[in-house]
């Protein structure tokens, strides 16, 4: 039916998905992410000095983690390769590690990038012994 609203979960492996899309900045600006108390920002920068992709990490504030993401230009995507820890979210009182996984789409060297991305959260590792 159309317009229904149904409760959906989705699960990968050990983890539960709470968040997933799909954004295209706005005239070269930044892309903001706001999740619970966290707040991710991805900054996209090129430098033509060198081609390589990089990304530069850095907490300018509690709860802000800023993602730079350097020379992200591909049309064909490019990003994480596994799931990277961001931080983590106390969830029915379970303290659980957030985890973000995302790719990156240039097209022509334009500034807008497209930026999918997949929040995931699972139980906290626990040590061996």
């Amino acid at each position: 039916m159309y317009g229904m609203n149904v409760p959906t979960e989705i699960t990968s492996g050990p983890s539960e998905v709470v968040a997933s899309g799909m954004v295209i900045a706005f005239s070269g600006h930044p892309i903001e992410i706001s999740l619970g108390p966290l707040k991710l920002l991805f900054e996209f920068v090129t430098n033509r000095a060198t081609p390589q992709q990089n990304i530069q990490a850095t907490v300018p504030k509690p709860n802000y983690l800023k993602l730079e993401l350097v020379n992200f230009d591909n049309p064909l995507g490019a990003g994480t390769i596994k799931p990277m820890p961001v931080g983590s979210l106390s969830i029915s009182g379970r303290n659980r590690v957030l985890y973000l996984h995302f790719r990156v789409y240039g097209i022509g060297g334009e500034a807008d990038k497209t930026l999918q991305y997949t929040f995931y959260v699972a139980e906290e590792a626990k040590p061996n012994g």
